[in-house]
């Protein structure tokens, strides 16, 4: 739940996946486009990997995570 940041401008998310390869990121990224259908983007910062999802994706995918998430952590997901 920790692990990414709601973007205000566009309200899409990050997901600091920084600590995994290239490869490992886009193996997460199929995942999320193949099994819910998400757009999502491999951006770099600062050198390394961060999956970007889509505004409209997270709107997909918002009622997916609630059940899993606390609610101190619902800001990640603009709510």
């Amino acid at each position: 739940m920790g692990d990414g940041s709601y973007v205000k401008k566009g309200g899409g998310v990050y997901l600091n996946t920084q600590s995994f390869s290239i490869r490992d990121n886009v193996k997460l990224m199929n995942v999320l486009m193949i099994k819910f259908n998400c757009k999502c983007s491999l951006h770099m910062q600062r050198g390394l990997p961060t999956i970007y999802i889509s505004a409209k994706s997270v709107k997909i995918l918002t009622p997916l995570l609630l059940p899993f998430m606390i609610p101190s952590m619902y800001y990640k997901l603009g709510i």
